[in-house]
């Protein structure tokens, strides 16, 4: 192997680094500070890439308020749903009360609203009504005696009710249900389709009386011989059925899948590692057969995600995915079932899964979560193949750096991190600290590569702080959440991300740290006598700069700041303290005379904290010159 030949240096010679876009590679806390691209940053926060410059990030606004805690919320038909204390709001317009004072879950399914908190309830755009449960039908062509019949429909897992059908044979009075130890609920009783009226006497006419527990009804005279000619709807529970019930009923996910067109609503996270699914287009059936456990552990499902036409179903530490499929002779003995829809589960990774359960976004088409063990995951494939269909891509913000900036997986709530994404971006907020990370993947795409390390450290991630966010409400292009505790206590009000440079009517304080730039020549002390910072003229912009190098402890400020009046944006907050003649339209060069001389290394810190003022950055340019080797 040659030597490394030492460069040939004109000590006289001036040269330039030029930054061409700051930031856009975002935050690195994997590598040394000295090791790193010129457009990444070991310091960054509350900055980002908007309208096609490197600026503040969005500022935040409350945009209304509600007398008690909020729960949840949701967006139907383009506006905001809110259940906040016993009530739900349709935007500031009370619908319904009497709801339980705990979070619940909104699922949007067959054209309908539906709220599942402890019990299920739906709203069509006008009406707010508790779901009142299908009957199935479980049996039809049934003797009074019990001796026969045809199985039809399952039990309903959410309903108590359940329906047979029987012949009359002109000369039996005494009808036997599937079920005993029946619910102390009155049943009813139909013949040749007229209703017979309930009275334990049996006193008059068309009269009948219930046996709850040999779970018998006995009419005052027998039927007419006829076909399915009784119809009797009585009501039974138990344990399982409690179990059940309780675990549709406070289920924390949801998605719509099945079939061609996503006809069932599938339900989980009721603390049993098991889903459950509707009937087609029908939130009030939940037939006892539509249920499936998940995997080998006790964890329980932490949420769904659709790629392509397969539903995947996470757990803390494996995915599984499951497809809809129509059975044939050769998939069931069954002949009643033949040509009926069923679903096909299989492993998908067995050792990588998502114990962040609100952070899981479908992002280009590939299924993005936040995973404890793993960092930000990407699911390339739906296919088992060798199990390396999950790549890790947040590299570059796993852990805490030097400069004290903690990664995502220095997070400890795993409950408390939610996701949403918009605006091409893809949002994790951790409720607890307010530490917001955001992926530009708009600009950043991630690309499968054989280069994994490079492939994750191309990707734009930003860290934005103040976001205690409950819960993301995406409405359009607009971008709402609810906020957790924090130090404002402002859990009943709900935030509006916006386009302004303060938050809250306090300022945002950003910061941005180049790397520490050798220049190159490692071996060689370098002198930096000038910087040239090209900012955005058509905002409000106010830059304060500071210098690191590897002979200071602490950055050193420049005495003069940079600040521009943009265009239109000093008229539209007018103040006489801020006024100034000259206004700039274009972007404008700044230059600053470092005077660093015989230096190491050096980076270059950029801040701003004043209100309703931005801190545009375009170009960054470095004047130095080599001096003289290190001795």
């Amino acid at each position: 192997m040659p030597l490394r030949q030492t460069p040939n240096i004109n000590i006289r010679a001036d040269s330039m680094l030029r930054i061409e876009t700051p930031g856009a590679g975002g935050l690195n806390l994997k590598d040394l500070e000295y090791e790193q691209s010129p457009d990444q940053s070991p310091y960054m926060i509350n900055m980002m890439y908007r309208n096609g410059a490197f600026s503040k990030r969005y500022g935040q606004r409350y945009y209304s308020t509600y007398n008690d805690t909020i729960y949840a919320a949701a967006v139907y038909r383009n506006e905001i749903y809110i259940h906040s204390g016993t009530k739900i709001y349709k935007e500031n317009t009370q619908i319904a009360s009497s709801l339980p004072e705990k979070k619940g879950l909104f699922a949007v399914f067959n054209q309908l609203l539906y709220y599942f908190c402890d019990s299920i309830y739906s709203y069509d755009g006008t009406t707010w009504k508790e779901v009142e449960p299908y009957i199935p039908t479980v049996v039809i062509n049934r003797k009074p005696d019990g001796t026969s019949g045809d199985t039809m429909e399952p039990y309903n897992m959410i309903g108590t009710g359940f329906q047979n059908i029987f012949h009359g044979d002109g000369t039996s009075t005494v009808f036997l249900l599937t079920d005993k130890d029946l619910d102390r609920i009155q049943p009813s009783v139909k013949v040749d389709d007229e209703d017979w009226t309930y009275d334990e006497s049996l006193g008059s006419a068309k009269t009948f009386k219930v046996d709850y527990t040999a779970g018998t009804v006995t009419l005052v005279s027998a039927p007419l011989e006829g076909t399915n000619n009784v119809e009797i709807t009585a009501y039974k529970h138990d344990a399982e059925w409690d179990d059940y019930h309780s675990q549709i009923v406070n289920s924390k996910y949801y998605s719509c899948f099945g079939g061609n067109n996503n006809s069932r609503l599938f339900l989980a996270g009721g603390g049993k590692s098991t889903y459950y699914y509707s009937e087609v287009y029908d939130a009030s059936y939940f037939p006892y057969i539509n249920y499936a456990k998940v995997g080998n552990s006790a964890d329980d499902i932490t949420g769904f995600g659709q790629q392509y036409n397969v539903l995947l179903i996470f757990k803390p530490t494996e995915i599984y995915s499951l497809t809809y499929y129509q059975q044939t002779s050769s998939t069931t003995t069954d002949e009643s079932q033949i040509g009926l829809g069923a679903f096909r589960s299989q492993v998908v990774n067995s050792s990588i899964g998502c114990d962040c359960p609100n952070t899981i976004q479908l992002i280009n088409n590939q299924l993005t979560w936040l995973s404890t063990r793993e960092g930000v995951c990407c699911l390339v494939s739906t296919s088992i193949i060798d199990e390396r269909n999950v790549r890790p891509i947040s590299r570059n913000i796993n852990r805490q750096n030097n400069f004290g900036v903690s990664g995502i997986l220095d997070w400890t709530d795993r409950e408390e991190v939610v996701s949403v994404d918009w605006d091409g971006r893809y949002f994790l907020a951790n409720k607890t600290t307010g530490e917001c990370f955001m992926w530009d993947y708009s600009s950043r795409p991630y690309y499968l590569s054989s280069g994994k390390t490079a492939s994750e450290k191309a990707l734009g991630w930003f860290l934005f702080n103040n976001f205690y966010v409950s819960c993301f409400i995406k409405n359009g292009n607009n971008l709402f959440y609810v906020p957790s505790q924090s130090s404002r206590n402002d859990q009943n009000k709900v935030v509006i991300v916006d386009n302004s440079f303060n938050d809250f009517g306090e300022a945002i304080e950003s910061k941005y740290v180049t790397p520490f730039f050798d220049f190159g020549y490692a071996e060689y002390l370098k002198t930096v006598k000038n910087l040239f910072i090209q900012c955005r003229g058509d905002t409000n912009t106010l830059v304060n700069l500071s210098y690191y190098t590897d002979e200071i402890a602490s950055p050193e400020a420049d005495p003069d700041p940079i600040e521009i009046f943009g265009n239109g944006v000093m008229w539209k907050n007018f103040t006489w303290a801020n006024f100034r003649w000259s206004m700039n339209s274009w972007a404008k060069v700044f230059r600053r005379k470092c005077n660093l001389k015989k230096i190491q290394l050096a980076a270059f810190c950029f801040e701003n904290s004043e209100i309703d003022k931005d801190m545009s950055i375009a170009h960054v340019g470095i004047q130095y010159q080599v001096i003289k080797n290190v001795r």
